[in-house]
């Protein structure tokens, strides 16, 4: 089962987690969770949704303004800049043929494994790697810019 996103609602004085979102509610409805039945769960706090959001938003405009990224759909754009640029990602060396090569594997940017901060930095890591990579006639608030304001599109 995928994750769910809960919040936490005051009913009768009382807090208690409820589903945040129809997709959870139709989750929990699906799972045939009773009421009075013990489950256990693993919480941690939800990064802001506007920051994934910039992240992707980011991701589209690469995607659909530099011609090596045509094609590619938001998470894999987001994934080639964080090898790319190195940012977020864990480096290994394979030995092959007597070389050895170095390779990253980006890390997920998933809410419950990055904290907040750290994913704010790797917005601007990449955002300036965008700039030096590809277009060195913006800065990294225009490329932020501009992408939210595709968003709003």
């Amino acid at each position: 089962m995928k994750p769910i996103m809960l919040r936490v609602v005051k009913i009768d004085g009382k807090g208690l987690f409820a589903p945040a979102d129809r997709y959870s509610e139709e989750t929990c409805r699906d799972a045939k969770y009773a009421v009075g039945q013990t489950y256990r769960a693993r919480l941690s706090r939800a990064r802001n949704p506007k920051f994934h959001r910039l992240a992707f938003a980011i991701a589209k405009l690469v995607s659909e303004n530099i011609e090596s990224f045509e094609g590619l759909d938001s998470y894999r754009t987001m994934k080639r800049l964080q090898i790319e640029s190195g940012v977020e990602c864990d480096e290994l060396a394979i030995k092959y043929g007597g070389q050895t090569i170095p390779y990253r594997i980006a890390r997920s940017l998933a809410f419950d494994n990055m904290p907040d901060e750290d994913f704010h930095t790797l917005i601007r890591a990449i955002c300036k790697h965008i700039c030096h990579e590809y277009w060195p006639d913006c800065d990294v608030d225009e490329i932020i810019s501009m992408a939210e304001e595709q968003d709003r599109a």
